[in-house]
């Protein structure tokens, strides 16, 4: 079954898992309502203490989320976005759940990981056994709403692409699904995209999602390689920003080191190590120039700063965090991220401290690393005459809103956003000069219109790089 919580047996829209012993990919007898980390129960039927935030009978009372039919009102609304393949108020609607590619149209997507037709096999089920005839895609698939999102895989042409094709060619590794689509079994917390109630096709808001756009695309790149001796370069795809949320504030394992969920970057840190140590116990190419060709991405607040050295200091890390001193300290104002706290634990590492798997090496080194922008939904540009609307006046010479650090501890943003803040405050900024420093209740108003109007935005660090970029 799948890594989630639905309401529990004994209500009456409880999950019923497939029989034991089914084989992957066999749906539930009956998909049941999700529970998000937000809609938990905080004590159990006998009163006992649980973890959650709302009394038992809200979820599993007569008028619970768990028991109302529905057209019911209950008395606790709990939403299905924990569960890609439901939609509707009552999660009564199934709706195609969204995998890399779509599998290809050739498999079935079952909530995030694709599982293949007979014959076919990859993480997006893009591959054909040697030897077997590639037959058309079965008309079902090729008819259904979704289909137009699925891109050609120029790898998997028969006959193959020509060989001098544009270079780099770069070879994906399928990675084991604990490194990427059993991490993404939460599909709405960090798919960069999702399907409405009526199958189409739409971009997901938000700051972490550019790990599984990036690995979509390198599935589909004509850069692609399937021949890993050919490959000027080789891609390692892991969910690390999804393994910090949800998996460690969701889940009660996998645990990569220590058996407790914090600090985040310590098992983020491992979880990468992991994936490097087996690609050298499968495949011989990473000793072959002692990783200097392989790129990792490490997309949270603070990029690869804690990285485990023997990863970092070879590999390519793409990163949206380009901070290059040396003797860094976490600059996190989100204490489960903060890299710089000391950890260790009997039994683990031989009891070190889990620091000394990142040492003194920078966050982000010019000429072995590459910066890229943050994912960005359209959305969040419909105003710009990029679009094609018509040009705004530029009357504001600087544009900054968002989190000022208000409420934050003062070592955020590095006192950057603060001080600025309390300078454009005090200095009347905005009458004087036309800059505008604050957030949303200072400046309300659409935020792409705001982008429109000025000659220059800032982009200053919150947590770690700054979605702004």
């Amino acid at each position: 079954d799948y890594g989630g919580c639905y309401c529990g047996q004994g209500s009456k829209y409880a999950r019923i898992p497939a029989p034991r012993g089914s084989p992957p990919g066999t749906p539930p007898v009956r998909p049941g309502r999700p529970l998000d980390l937000f809609c938990q129960p905080k004590q159990d039927k006998a009163g006992r203490k649980a973890w959650g935030q709302w009394p038992y009978d809200q979820l599993y009372g007569d008028k619970g989320w768990c028991n109302v039919d529905p057209g019911e009102r209950p008395a606790k609304q709990c939403g299905c976005g924990a569960d890609g393949s439901l939609g509707g108020e009552w999660c009564e609607k199934p709706k195609e759940a969204e995998c890399l590619n779509q599998c290809s149209l050739r498999g079935t997507c079952v909530r995030g990981w694709c599982s293949c037709d007979p014959g076919w096999y990859g993480t997006a089920c893009e591959r054909k056994q040697a030897g077997m005839v590639v037959e058309p895609v079965h008309q079902a698939r090729a008819s259904q709403p979704w289909a137009h999102v699925v891109q050609p895989v120029a790898a998997a042409q028969d006959p193959p692409p020509a060989p001098m094709r544009k270079r780099p060619l770069i070879y994906v590794y399928d990675m084991p699904a604990e490194f990427t689509t059993r991490v993404k079994q939460h599909s709405g917390s960090c798919a960069w995209r999702a399907f409405n109630e009526l199958n189409e096709s739409t971009t997901v808001l938000g700051g972490y999602l550019a790990e599984t756009y990036l690995h979509e695309a390198m599935l589909t790149s004509p850069h692609r390689t399937f021949d890993p001796e050919e490959a000027d370069f080789f891609y390692v795809p892991t969910y690390t920003t999804c393994l910090m949320h949800p998996v460690l504030d969701w889940a009660d394992a996998p645990w990569y080191g220590p058996p407790t969920a914090l600090p985040r970057p310590m098992h983020v840190a491992n979880f990468m190590l992991e994936a490097k140590r087996w690609i050298e116990s499968k495949h011989p190419y990473w000793k072959r120039r002692g990783g200097r060709d392989h790129i990792f991405f490490a997309a949270h607040d603070e990029g690869a700063c804690y990285m485990a050295s023997e990863v970092y200091d070879t590999a390519v890390m793409l990163t949206h965090w380009g901070r290059t001193d040396a003797n860094h300290t976490s600059a996190s104002a989100y204490a489960p991220d903060n890299y710089t706290l000391p950890l260790s634990w009997p039994g683990v590492n031989n009891g070190s401290d889990w620091r000394d798997t990142y040492g003194h090496h920078p966050c982000h080194t010019p000429g072995k690393d590459i910066l890229l922008p943050a994912f960005k939904h359209l959305q969040e540009y419909r105003q710009s005459p990029l679009q094609g609307l018509p040009s705004y006046t530029r009357d504001v010479l600087l544009f900054f809103r968002g989190d000022v650090g208000k409420q934050r501890l003062p070592w955020y943003s590095r006192g950057i956003r603060q001080t600025l803040f309390r300078l454009a405050h005090e200095g009347r900024w905005r009458e004087k000069y036309g800059i505008v420093v604050g957030t949303g209740a200072e400046y309300p108003g659409d935020y792409s219109g705001w982008l429109a109007r000025s000659r220059f935005c800032l982009v200053a660090p919150g947590d770690g790089w700054s979605a702004r970029m």
